[in-house]
């Protein structure tokens, strides 16, 4: 048969030519002489329409009775509340729930019963009630405590006690909690507080000699343990003042300078807590003056993340006597996000712990990189940082960091060999969840040669070696293809926090940088940064040495001047955080809001742009109930999460 041509009829079956037949009678029938095919498919719609609607034949319009079918109200079904009762307990629960309400300060504005660490609210509840807020113990049972008594009876004993609670601050408000005794003791007795926010430092911060009403000289001290905090302080005219500006912070810091230069033999136990424009150069030039500290604590400070543990790890040792270079305890705390304040809206992207916005790295394989030098540079020092009890290891167990006390036996244990340590550390990771087998010996197109790379070692370039699991798998294949040395996801995330912009910390680290830093010209024209940060007799006459115009007031760019003017730093910040108020009607000190998602990381595949969150840990089989660990199933787009893979 020649390509084209149809094939003959009678080379078909029987019923083929059959059915052939009764398709060309169809085909051939001819129409009637009057036949309009429009109105026979107008004809057919219209007797279906009537059979669908039910409406009257006599009736041709069949577009108004479609019309009036569709206009009729639906019918309206009866609503039945499925939801079950209310058990007793949750209406007991509701009932003390409303009677608690804004108690103890019924009728008047609302105010905290705590200012601060340690520190009741002593403001009076209304302007005709002088009486203090609240009171130790007020609402509740005051139970006394005779093991307490006979401890608090002996001085010698319950200082040496005291001294071992106050180590941490964990420790420290459990033992206040115990009971009234107990905080009465430790509080009046043993502490004493300054006060970062009204520049409050009992008298220490001043210059001259002062003088009681006898003329005689006062002599200036402070308690074994000393707390320095910013507190919150409202007023009743105006509950909802903001913080202090930053003009007044930068002053308290100036002062903080003052008191810990004049009282620094006598400082044994020192607390920062949320104390502004705190960095690690001034904590350079304050820590090595005090030659009987031993201990030293910094909680949740704004520029002090956990990049600061190994530098705050070396300061602690200089310039301390013979014998005794490893005399100082360190709890730190680094500063933690938890994102904005009001949640569900298009700025608020969640809480990432270690950084405010994503930048699109995994954090916890950056942290355990950071801890795997920090630990045991803690170790060498004789400093706990594994405790429960202990800032370091809290901040842990609050950031996105999983299976923190399996990872931290597995780090420290020297008999674990390269593939468990990371598997241990990768444990996040859904493809695996830390099981080595899954990791290691399951091969994947996506990279060449497998996970073997994550067991080797290679060189950071800012760090020295790390095994290839701290590395961002991009840049190892760089390093082999290209010879290029990578840096490791832990400097990476120093840079990033050193760089960061919320809550205007870019322009506070360039006004400690303005004042605790010169610029030195060399003889071949360029310039060189000299910091200092040994000098606190230096550092406070360069923050005094001001100028002003000839009318006295400010001067306009306090960077044209020789001299630092640091306090007119302070001013313009302060100025531009209005100017943001007025403009965007939102406070970035208070109400800070995050960077949405970009498109790429909003997509199908953009769960590996994304740094991992604070609640994905939940997602662990380790957590999971049976229940729901049965069913737990990952999506196709997020196998491949948080970057590392390429």
């Amino acid at each position: 048969m020649v390509k084209g041509t149809v094939p003959d009829t009678h080379k078909l079956s029987k019923r083929s030519r059959a059915q052939k037949r009764r398709r060309d009678a169809q085909l051939n029938k001819p129409f009637p002489k009057d036949h309009n095919p429009h109105e026979w498919v107008d004809k057919e719609i219209h007797e279906n329409s009537l059979k669908y609607f039910n409406t009257d034949p006599n009736n041709t319009n069949w577009e108004d009775n479609l019309r009036a079918k569709m206009m009729e109200p639906m019918p309206l079904q009866p609503w039945v509340d499925t939801t079950s009762p209310k058990t007793e307990e949750e209406i007991v629960k509701e009932r003390v729930t409303e009677a608690l309400k804004d108690w103890p300060w019924r009728e008047s504005n609302r105010q905290p019963i705590m200012i601060g660490p340690h520190m009741f609210n002593n403001m009076p509840r209304s302007e005709d009630d002088i009486r203090p807020p609240v009171e130790a113990g007020e609402g509740c049972d005051q139970k006394q405590s005779l093991f307490f008594t006979k401890i608090v009876a002996h001085a010698d004993i319950f200082s040496m006690i005291m001294k071992l609670v106050c180590a941490h601050h964990d420790s420290a408000w459990k033992f206040g909690a115990t009971c009234i005794e107990a905080y009465n003791q430790m509080v009046y007795s043993f502490m004493d507080f300054w006060d970062m926010s009204k520049g409050w430092f009992n008298q220490c911060s001043r210059t001259k000699e002062l003088k009681d009403e006898n003329n005689k000289v006062c002599n200036r001290s402070v308690c074994p343990v000393l707390i320095v905090s910013a507190t919150r302080h409202q007023s009743l005219k105006s509950p909802n003042k903001p913080r202090p500006s930053y003009r007044t912070q930068l002053n308290s810091m100036f002062k903080l300078c003052n008191a810990v230069r004049n009282v620094h033999d006598n400082i044994r136990t020192l607390h920062f807590h949320n104390v502004p424009f705190l960095t690690d150069s001034i904590l350079a030039l304050l820590i090595p003056t005090m030659r009987n500290l031993t201990n030293l604590g910094v909680y949740k400070c704004q520029l002090l993340h956990i990049g600061h543990a190994l530098p705050l790890l070396g300061i602690i040792t200089l310039d301390r006597p013979k014998g005794k270079e490893h005399q100082v305890n360190l709890d730190f705390y680094p500063n933690f996000h938890i994102g904005p304040v009001e949640t569900g809206k298009p700025w608020e992207m969640g809480g990432f712990g270690v950084t405010w916005d994503n930048w699109n790295r995994d954090s916890r394989l950056a942290i355990w990189q950071l801890v795997s030098h920090i630990l045991p540079r803690a170790r060498s020092q004789g400093i706990d940082m594994e405790s429960p009890w202990t800032g370091f290891r809290k901040w842990l167990d609050d950031g996105p960091c999983w299976r923190v006390e399996q990872t931290l036996k597995v780090m420290m244990d020297p008999k674990v060999g390269p593939r468990e340590f990371a598997a241990q550390v990768d444990a996040g990771n859904i493809l695996h969840h830390g099981s080595v087998e899954m990791m290691f010996n399951y091969k994947r197109t996506i990279l060449s040669g497998g996970m073997e790379w994550a067991e080797s070692v290679y060189d950071c370039a800012h760090c020295g070696p790390n095994l290839g699991i701290f590395f961002f798998y991009l840049e190892i294949r760089n390093q082999r293809i290209f010879s290029e040395q990578p840096t490791c996801l832990g400097c990476q995330l120093t840079m990033v926090l050193d760089g960061e912009k919320d809550h205007f910390k870019f322009h506070k680290r360039k006004i400690i940088r303005n004042w605790l830093s010169n610029i030195q010209l060399n003889d071949d024209g360029s310039s060189t940064r000299v910091w200092n940060y040994n000098n606190l007799a230096q550092a406070i006459a360069e923050f005094q040495n001001e100028k002003k115009n000839k009318r006295g007031g400010k001067l306009k760019n306090p960077d044209s001047n020789t001299r630092k003017n640091i306090k007119e730093w302070g001013t313009s910040l302060d100025e531009m955080r209005q100017k943001w108020i007025e403009e965007k009607e939102w406070d970035r000190e208070v109400e800070e809001r995050q960077e949405p998602y970009t498109k790429d990381e909003m997509g199908r595949r953009g769960e590996k742009m994304r740094s991992p969150r604070i609640g994905d840990k939940k997602q662990d089989p380790m957590v999971l109930p049976p229940e729901e660990r049965k069913w737990h199933a990952v999506r196709a787009d997020e196998r491949y999460a948080h970057g590392y893979m390429w």
